[in-house]
């Protein structure tokens, strides 16, 4: 029950894999919609 409890304060934080190509391709959007504009 203790473990349960804590990990719930404390989520895991989210994989470097995952996060790496999504922050890549945000930036990329964003500057290719500004170009267009």
């Amino acid at each position: 029950m203790n473990s349960a409890r804590h990990a719930r304060l404390s989520p895991p934080p989210p994989p470097p894999v995952i996060q790496l190509p999504t922050a890549t391709k945000q930036p990329y959007t964003k500057f290719d919609k500004h170009e267009d504009l």
